[in-house]
């Protein structure tokens, strides 16, 4: 289910990388990183810019609204970061790190 709404907002070719990526995403329960780790790999995306309305691409919940946000929007924006990092040449290094981040760094369904 969780795929389906990343793949709703992207959508991709079943063989592309970014399909595998946010696959590994919302396996075993994951949801999203856990705010600070998120932060942290949002800061590495190139281009990223103010906008009138905020950042692009926006930024991860923050600590201080971490709990008033929804599962489904943390898994969109984890999505647009991913998809942001495709579109910008740098999904292998995202995917690297993804894939190399702590299971405990990670939320689940349940946390």
């Amino acid at each position: 289910m969780k795929a389906q709404i990343a793949r709703r907002l992207f959508r991709t070719d079943a063989n592309h990388p970014l399909e595998s990526l946010l696959e590994y995403c919302c396996a075993q329960g994951r949801i999203c990183p856990r705010a600070r780790p998120w932060h942290a790999l949002w800061e590495t995306l190139p281009n990223r810019r103010r906008s009138a309305t905020g950042w692009k691409p926006i930024q991860p919940p923050t600590l201080v609204t971490w709990k008033e946000t929804t599962a489904p929007a943390k898994i969109l924006a984890l999505a647009s970061h991913i998809h942001w990092a495709d579109r910008h040449g740098r999904l292998e290094a995202v995917d690297a790190w993804l894939r190399g981040l702590p299971e405990a760094d990670w939320l689940h369904d349940g946390d």
